[in-house]
């Protein structure tokens, strides 16, 4: 079984690297702070008779309680006892509470577990079942689906089954599940290729979107471009940003100031939960200019606050660890491969990290 060491753990050892950076001259932004100061885990509770909506008003997070009737991109709408209906913007939903399925708890336990074709597998079989027939819950397992296939590297699927998504709810609330591809060596099936090169010249703006980002480092990287320019250019927010962030991975083997400062300006347009692919690439991009110490700033960010996305974090982990030991933190970076290696021990950058730590560890 994998084992599997908590965000928190993570979330300890890149704050005490960042306490180091902030020694060392580097300031860290308010967000990396807020998150070193209090991680706080969410959570999803059942239960039996009532739903309950935990939702942010002022400042402040409230909760009702009654029948969730939908919730969507228009927002959450649930009916009290006294039948009342209540909407609530879905950007301030912040957690929900209601019946699921045995089959959608199973699935969540193996996704949690790492365990995460398990779970695809387990919300694949409970969507072609009768056994949760509410619609907002429906779309929720596709979201659950998405960040399964996702964190398996299955790309292609996820961007099948998050299309699916955007059909039925083209306002979706859960759009930061998109599965971009941020991190290198993402290679498709020639029929997945063949489909994802249709999608390029889609009237769907999502399909030219995903096609753009699976195909752009293959062979076919210049209609992939020139696709994301057009979607860069099309002013459409937040998909013109993340495609702006999407087109410097061109640019990562021979960065400039300027592509840096693109970069900064991109994620500031941004919402904060679909910063986590842009700051990989600010943190690639400060490396490659041998500014180390802003490049694990960068790059400690993505574990930190976009942990669900277990491929990039750990990419992330690694170009932290290696822009530490770069600037001369060499402690720091042993200890964030050391946390890669034991929080994400199945991965690329995992096998990557121990290669490295082995290296540090027989230098006379």
């Amino acid at each position: 079984m994998r084992k599997t060491n908590s965000p928190l753990a993570v979330s300890r050892t890149v704050c005490k690297a960042s306490l180091q950076l902030s020694r060392c001259g580097i300031i860290v932004g308010g967000v990396l702070a807020a998150a070193c100061a209090v991680f706080i885990p969410s959570a999803h509770a059942d239960t039996k008779q009532t739903d309950t909506v935990h939702f942010s008003e002022r400042g402040t997070v409230r909760q009702v309680k009654g029948t969730i009737t939908d919730f969507n991109g228009q927002g959450m709408r649930i009916l009290s006892p006294s039948g009342q209906e209540r909407v609530i913007s879905a950007e301030n939903v912040t957690r929900i509470e209601t019946r699921r399925t045995p089959a959608q708890r199973a699935a969540r336990l193996a996704a949690k577990a790492g365990q995460n074709a398990k779970a695809a597998s387990t919300y694949y079989r409970l969507l072609q079942s009768a056994a949760e027939s509410r619609g907002w819950v429906r779309r929720e397992i596709l979201n659950e689906l998405v960040l399964a296939l996702r964190a398996d590297g299955k790309y292609f699927q996820a961007s099948k089954v998050f299309l699916a998504l955007l059909g039925e709810d083209p306002g979706t609330p859960y759009f930061n599940a998109i599965p971009l591809v941020w991190t290198g060596g993402r290679t498709l099936l020639p029929q997945a290729e063949s489909t994802a090169i249709e999608w390029l010249g889609s009237q769907r703006a999502a399909e030219r979107f995903l096609a753009g980002s699976l195909l752009l480092g293959s062979k076919n990287a210049q209609q992939a471009e020139r696709v994301l320019e057009a979607l860069k250019d099309s002013k459409r927010e937040p998909m013109a940003s993340l495609a702006a962030a999407q087109l410097l991975r061109l640019r990562l083997p021979q960065a400039t100031e300027k592509d840096i400062q693109a970069c900064r300006q991109t994620i500031n347009r941004l919402p904060l939960s679909l910063r986590g692919g842009p700051y990989y690439i600010l943190g690639r991009l400060y490396a490659a200019r041998g500014k180390n110490r802003e490049a694990a700033v960068a790059a400690m960010r993505v574990p930190i606050l976009y942990s669900e996305d277990p491929n990039l974090a750990a990419e992330s982990l690694l170009t932290a660890g290696k822009s530490m030991i770069q600037s001369g933190l060499v402690e720091d970076g042993q200890r964030i491969y050391s946390e890669l290696i034991n929080t994400y021990p199945q991965s690329t950058a995992a096998n990557d990290a121990k290669q490295r730590k082995a290296a540090l560890n027989v230098l006379p």
